[in-house]
């Protein structure tokens, strides 16, 4: 049997996600592979009610492997160096080694242990913090992993920066998703569902945009526990439980636009209202994106305003448009990983 070891960054969900639709692909075409899959417990606790976790922990050639700790990078003014060695500290150097292939998504600082690891993911920690001074030995100590080993990386073409296309050795996939929707576009906006994504960090502004909605009564809007359980007034506001059903009928997501949260908003066609922080590099360039890609807007500075934006877009035909560029942008993500992998594991069987 072969082995293929995820390494999942523990920052947000979307990580686990990819990964974890990945594997579950790789697993059902794929007979010969054992996928070990190596994450904090609490990420996988918060996704234990989706089928794809349970599909895959019912599977004897999956292996969930807790890291004990969050894997992720703290952005602090600590000691950088001292940052990026407990990065590792927790890993089975041996299981790491030992593997036929290993993926990391989004730990560049395995590239110490081994100089093969396939990278995958829009961004690079070295290009997020690079304007953090209290970072810069992690900064540096990153692009020179990156400069000596050119890493082959897995990377969303859509959305991956620029640190992506100058440092690593590029395998561009579409958008990380196997679902061929076939929504019919919407004229009118109805169910509205705002999220924060794993991070929590834009959850202030967003409730403040779910305030400005409810007091109009014009939708009915849907949101995460975390964010309403900080609501005052929870009677006209719902619960999202993010089943494919139910993202069916949402017309509108407003979130912090990480890709874990864009791919849902590609993967169902529904248009996004992006609100992010200024000083977070990876947010901005990903903000600005969407609007490139002309499937949403930023309105990290417009959230007083919202409830007229929304009618606007909806009034002057960009609603309809937004729907249009999303149904044709190319989203067979899933499949292209699991083939591109697979292949891999084809040529060491036949060495």
């Amino acid at each position: 049997m072969r082995k293929i070891t995820f390494l999942v960054c523990g920052n947000g969900f979307g990580h686990f996600i990819r990964c974890a639709r990945i594997s579950k692909k790789i697993l059902e075409i794929q007979k010969n592979v054992i996928i070990n899959f190596i994450c904090e417990k609490e990420i996988l606790s918060k996704q234990s009610n989706w089928f794809v976790t349970n599909e895959l922990l019912s599977n004897d050639r999956f292996n969930f492997i807790n890291s004990g700790k969050t894997i992720e990078i703290i952005l602090k003014p600590d000691s950088s160096q001292e940052v990026l060695v407990n990065d590792l500290d927790w890993i089975n150097k041996d299981l790491i080694l030992n593997s036929d292939i290993v993926i990391s998504d989004n730990i560049t600082s395995i590239l110490q242990i081994r100089s093969d690891v396939i990278l995958m993911g829009s961004f690079l920690w070295a290009e997020v913090i690079k304007d953090d001074l209290g970072l810069v030995d992690y900064y540096n100590t990153e692009l020179n992993l990156l400069k000596k080993n050119k890493p082959k990386m897995i990377a969303l073409q859509d959305m991956a920066m620029p640190y992506v296309r100058k440092y690593t050795n590029p395998f561009y996939t579409s958008w990380i998703t196997d679902k061929k929707n076939k929504i019919l576009l919407k004229s009118e906006i109805k169910n509205i569902l705002v999220m924060g994504g794993g991070t929590g960090l834009m959850d202030g502004k967003l409730i403040n945009a779910i305030s400005k909605l409810l007091i109009s009564r014009k939708y009915s809007v849907f949101s995460t526990k975390s964010i309403i359980s900080r609501i005052h007034n929870k009677s006209n506001i719902n619960e999202f439980d993010f089943l494919e059903t139910s993202f069916i009928n949402i017309d509108l997501i407003i979130c912090r636009p990480g890709i874990g949260s864009l791919t849902d908003c590609v993967k169902y066609n529904i248009p996004v209202l992006g609100i992010g922080e200024k000083e977070n590099n990876e947010i901005q360039f990903n903000l600005k994106r969407i609007e490139t890609l002309n499937f949403g807007y930023d309105i990290s500075d417009k959230i007083n305003d919202i409830v007229n934006l929304i009618q606007d877009i909806e009034n002057n035909g960009l609603y309809k448009l937004f729907q249009k560029n999303l149904k044709k942008t190319k989203k067979d993500g899933i499949n292209e990983i699991s083939t591109y992998l697979i292949n891999k594991i084809k040529k060491i069987n036949e060495k």
